[in-house]
């Protein structure tokens, strides 16, 4: 019988462990055999269909937590790597060093790092980091120049004793890895490496001599690094050294002396040195992740393949049987050497830990299209260490190896390497949190930028930037050992202070709003006076029918029933009341008209006869129309009421309602339509919100003759704007009490820094207008809404990314708040950078100047502060080789822990909002602010999962932890918005759900649209539900995400 604890049993369900409280922890008792159909060799498969499994996109959020409190901080080294002084102090060569000499090689190691003359800049560097662990290798040809003890080298010996000792006193323990590919020269030209098992031997007596010399002070080795790149890649492909190829048979019988020379290793050490120096052996295996390229069965088998021949060729051996897997015997029988039974039994169990690499220097580097089966290589470590959990048996994984890497051209500003390091901590924190995976420790590779095997110089790896073209080769910390360091500190990403539970309400008078870009416009209206249609049986009272129920005289489609109809006319009275005057009528769910006018009897008593009577017509039924007369206008103001707000945004076509671009000649009928549209929410308890003008990429909004004038260039189109304010301020104002001038006219892409300066005049000339002629009467509130994506600099502590930060802020959102809400003159900072670009004549640079007349015309031109918020992105100076900056001399980029959505570059980031509305906050303090947009797209699905999570994230986390329910949400997540209006005093009046349907904003829509038929998304519930919770708590609970979002970045106020 085997006992097995089990500590977290989401795994089973295939849920996220945000979903349910913690579980206790359950013993199990159950048969070997029960056991191995759960774990064990092959269980690795169901490893893609768990996955797929999991709550989306709750299950891909930020997980706020720390590891375990011995978890292993570790950073590592490579020795050809990084030691330089290659003949120095009786040093042999290796056969990098000649492999680097020949071929169309370029760099080599002989200096490195030089990390042999900088052992104490290296001790720096560690300590700066707090790690716990430091992983290095040995040169084998430093201690023994030939590979064998005969030619023992104490000078080289002391240089590793040193750096223990130093590692000792700043409290570092090390990970001594005995062989990183640097085999000694002579082996390689007198036996051909390790293709002769000759180098099993002399590997052990050189193990021997590591362990008996460094033991007492060594708990972790490492026998052999990466054993499949040593044998695939250097006796096989001929890609790294010693660089042979064109044997197809020889990757394979290195790959058998690897394994048994480990074996040997390791053996030696359980039995001489264990009991003493109580330390633990592995071999260090590397892999990359594959995902199948179909769902059938058979992709899912050829990724099992893949990383059968990849890891698996030297993890089974080690941790299941002593032998290699099935599938590689079973293509490879007459190429692939067998064990005997007794070298199985040597090699078996012969690893303490599961030492896992991951990183470039295997994934998309060295592994041949043949080994990927047909299937898609991706990066995913959780995945693979949940993997290796069910492949063999749930072993500690200790990461001995794992990180990205920037450009050669890359200084200290390395943003991608740290965002990378970020994205793979964070898949180690939830494979311990989520999946029960026994991961002990991390390694980040690299301490220090170094030779990088076949790639030279031409990337960089380490924390610590070395700069080779100094004499010292003098290292400083990048932005991502910074990253490291704090998150060492922390042990991991434990929960901000401000994103815990808050108390309090929104107000009673809070604007809950949905928006849309603009409104289904159909301005044939019905005919019918009165939609019912009245049945009347017998003598009885005529009664409206319902032509979807159930009723005595059911009225079917372009049916000829007998009816009342009001007329009119007094209609002619009948003798007997047993007869009624019937019509012909064609019955739909919304009639249109009368289809036969004739007056017919029906003998009711009698025979029943249905009798047409000569000369005689219904009268045509005539009155004005009416607005309840637009089933257009009917159905819009149904799904809006439906939604459960008390707002509704939306845009006029200024195009459409004033073509000629004269006020004097508007489309009636389309002004008519608005005016009933408007006056139909009024009607309804719903504030209309209505944009003049929407800027628009794809098309131009301005009326024709306008666009040919030269558009906003042009100062007449400015006078035509506020006349088209005027008009509409007349005709709708009594039905809409905010407006919106101009909709997002800050697209530093699409519009001039000319063009902005004429938006800026329009909208304070219609702002005036308003204010002068009708807010006296009308009493509403007009302003300008600007679109304000959050950029976050790359690294927040670092004043490099700041800088250009703010620099975009100011240019994208203060180019028009800080004329209006400010000092009436664009910001310093977006002066000065145009200036600056200006006089370099870059772009075509210029930004205007604001006349005394225009400063006092713009500034205060405002109710309140609207903006429309969808996203986030960090903004680096640091410009990557083959892209091109921006327009503001920046580089976008993104985190990739971020949730994506389908659309390019805008991933779902709740923190952004709040630090948006901060940032309006402490600009213009006290301001009333709307968020008027908001909301991700989405492919049409009715459950549209991630859309759901987007409105919880931002809006609706923190509501009812105030009621003492916090048990059915996971704690420790304000909603941004709400978190602003509490934490941070932000005077926030609204929120606005973006959009309506999906009719006329695809993909963004709370009803969907299928082949003309209405969908009701799950966002339009979970939206309604939260509407419904802030007026009323006896409603219930409210449905969530299985995970809550979270950020790394601090989120009061705009940057530490």
């Amino acid at each position: 019988m085997v006992y097995i604890t089990v500590n977290d049993l989401t795994q089973l369900n295939a849920v996220g462990a945000m979903q349910l409280p913690r579980f206790m922890t359950f013993v199990l008792v159950i048969s070997c055999e029960l056991y191995r159909a759960v774990a064990g060799p092959g269980a690795g498969l169901k490893t893609w269909e768990r996955f797929s499994k999991l709550d989306y996109p709750g299950d891909k959020a930020f997980l706020y937590d720390t590891f375990p409190d011995n978890f292993m901080w570790a950073v590592g080294t490579a020795a050809y790597q990084v030691e330089g002084a290659f003949e120095k102090d009786g040093k042999g060569l290796s056969i990098w060093d000649t492999f680097t000499r020949g071929g169309n090689r370029i760099a080599t190691g002989d200096v490195g790092s030089d990390s042999y003359h900088n052992t104490q800049s290296d001790v720096r560097a560690l300590k700066q980091l707090g790690v716990s662990h430091y992983r290095f290798s040995l040169s084998w040809s430093r201690i023994f120049p030939n590979g064998s003890r005969g030619s023992y080298n104490e000078i080289g010996t002391n240089y590793y004793r040193t750096l223990i000792r130093k590692l000792k006193e700043i409290n570092v323990q090390p990970v001594i890895t005995l062989y990183h590919w640097d085999l000694p020269d002579n082996l390689q030209r007198t036996f051909g490496g390790w293709s002769d098992p000759a180098l099993v031997e002399l590997f052990r007596d050189y193990a021997d001599f590591c362990f008996q010399t460094f033991g007492d002070d060594v708990k972790y080795w490492i026998t052999i690094d990466n054993p499949f790149l040593v044998a695939w890649n250097g006796y096989g492909t001929g890609k790294v050294a010693p660089g042979i190829k064109n044997d197809p048979d020889l990757p394979f019988r290195v790959g058998h002396n690897l394994l048994k020379a480990h074996a040997a290793a390791w053996h030696l050490y359980d039995r001489h040195y264990r009991s003493q120096q109580q330390g633990k052996v592995s071999m260090a295996l590397a892999s990359h992740w594959i995902k199948p390229s179909r769902t059938r069965r058979e992709s899912l088998q050829a990724c099992q393949w893949s990383l059968d021949f990849v890891l698996g060729w030297f993890a089974r051996p080690l941790f299941i049987d002593g032998d290699y897997p099935p599938s590689m015997k079973h293509n490879l029988s007459h190429r692939l050497p067998s064990f005997t039974q007794a070298q199985r039994d040597e090699v078996r169990g012969t690893a303490d830990f599961f030492a896992l690499s991951h990183g470039p220097s295997l994934s998309y580097q060295l592994i041949d299209v043949s080994l990927k089966f047909g299937q898609i290589e991706v990066l995913d470590l959780r995945m693979l260490l949940y993997w290796i959990r069910e492949e063999y048996d749930n072993p500690p994984i200790y990461i001995v190896e794992s990180g990205w890497f920037v450009q050669g051209d890359i200084k200290t500003e390395d943003s991608k390497n740290m965002y990378y390091l970020k994205r793979f901590i964070m898949e180690t924190l939830k494979s311990i949190k989520y999946d029960g995976v026994n991961v002990i420790g991390y390694t980040h590779w690299s301490l220090l930028d170094g030779f990088e095997w076949h790639r030279e110089y031409d990337i960089r790896r380490g924390l610590y930037y070395v700069d080779f073209n100094t004499h010292n080769l003098k290292r400083r910390p990048k932005t991502s050992a910074n990253f490291y360091k704090k998150l060492i500190q922390k042990n991991g990403f434990p929960q901000l202070a401000e994103n815990r539970p808050a108390q309090g309400v929104f107000p009673c008078d809070f604007a809950w709003g949905v928006s849309a870009n603009s409104i289904q416009v159909e301005t044939t209206p019905t005919q019918f006076v009165d939609p019912s249609v009245y049945v009347c049986p017998g003598g009885d009272h005529p009664t409206p029918v319902d032509p979807s129920g159930d009723h005595p005289h059911p009225v079917r489609r372009s049916q000829c029933v007998c009816v009342c109809v009001q007329v009119e006319t007094t209609p002619t009275q009948f003798v007997d009341p047993s007869v009624c005057v019937c019509v012909c009528v064609q019955v739909e769910t919304t009639p249109t008209q009368f289809v036969d006018p004739s007056v017919y009897v029906w003998n009711i008593t009698g025979n029943g006869e249905l009798r047409r009577l000569e000369g005689f017509q219904a009268p045509p039924l005539r009155r004005a129309q009416h607005c309840a007369d637009y089933a257009t206008i009917r159905q819009q103001v149904e799904e809006i009421r439906r939604v459960g707000v008390n707002h509704f945004h939306f845009s006029l076509n200024w195009s459409s309602l004033v073509p000629s671009g004269n006020v004097t000649q508007p489309n009636t009928t389309l002004l008519g339509y608005y005016r009933c549209f408007t006056s139909q929410l009024h009607q309804a308890n719903i504030t209309s919100m209505v944009t003049l003008w929407h800027h628009t990429r794809q098309r131009s909004s301005l009326p024709a003759p306008m666009e040919a004038a030269g558009g906003w260039f042009n100062r007449d189109t400015v006078v035509a704007f506020v006349d088209y304010a005027r008009l509409c301020y007349r005709e709708l104002g009594p039905h809409v009490k905010m407006w919106i001038t101009l909709n997002e006219p800050n697209d530093e892409d699409d519009v001039s820094p000319m063009e902005g300066h004429q938006l800026l005049r329009a909208h304070a000339l219609a702002w005036h207008a308003y204010d002068q002629e009708y807010r006296h009467t009308q009493g509403g509130q007009v302003s300008l809404a600007l679109h304000m994506d959050w950029v976050e600099p790359a690294f927040s502590f670092s004043r490099e990314d700041v800088e250009p930060a703010n620099r975009v802020l100011d240019c994208r959102v203060g180019w028009f708040s800080e004329p209006i809400f400010g000092g009436g003159d664009y910001p310093p900072r977006m002066r000065n950078w145009f200036h600056q670009r200006h006089s370099l004549d870059l772009f075509h640079y210029h930004l205007p100047l604001f006349s005394d007349e225009d400063r006092q015309l713009v500034r205060g031109t405002y109710d309140f502060f609207a903006i429309s918020h969808f996203s986030t992105q960090l903004v680096t100076p640091t410009i990557e080789e083959n892209k091109l900056p921006s327009r503001l001399g920046v580089q976008y980029m993104g985190d990739i822990t971020w949730i994506r959505s389908p659309r390019p570059n805008a991933p779902v980031v709740p923190w952004g909002l709040r630090k948006a509305l901060n940032w309006v906050e402490e600009r213009y303090a006290g301001v009333a602010v709307y968020v008027v947009a908001n909301g991700v797209q989405e492919d049409p699905p009715a459950d549209d999962s991630l859309r759901v999570y987007y409105l919880y994230s931002y809006i609706n986390d923190w509501f009812l932890k105030q009621y003492g329910v916090e048990t059915l949400f996971s704690p420790g997540m304000i909603s941004p918005s709400y978190g602003a209006y509490i934490l941070d005093g932000v005077n926030l009046k609204g929120y606005f759900a973006y959009s309506l349907n999906d009719q006329r904003d695809p993909g963004f829509g709370l009803y969907g649209h299928v082949q003309d038929e209405e969908i009701l998304k799950t966002s339009l519930s979970q939206y309604q539900n939260i509407i419904r919770t802030t007026a009323s708590l006896s409603r219930g609970p409210l449905p969530r995400p299985r995970s809550a979002p979270v950020s790394l970045y601090p989120a009061r106020g705009v940057w530490s």
